[in-house]
């Protein structure tokens, strides 16, 4: 078996790490520039479990005041 190289390897999405924050009954803090591009991404896309879509949306709102 061979190793899989760095850049072809599967890594969760930034956004995750934001709702388990939530779940957890926390409040995140701002958002990184790799979480706003991840939000991007997930609302163009679509396709995501309903967690992550609701955490883009409330994401790019709260980043747009």
């Amino acid at each position: 078996m061979t190793d899989i190289p760095v850049t072809t390897a599967l890594r969760p999405r930034p956004l995750w790490d934001r709702c388990l924050i939530r779940r957890r009954g926390l409040e995140p803090g701002p958002p990184t520039e790799e979480e706003k591009y991840d939000a991007i991404r997930v609302l163009e896309e679509g396709g995501v479990p309903d967690d992550l879509y609701i955490e883009a949306e409330r994401l790019l709102a709260e980043w747009g005041e």
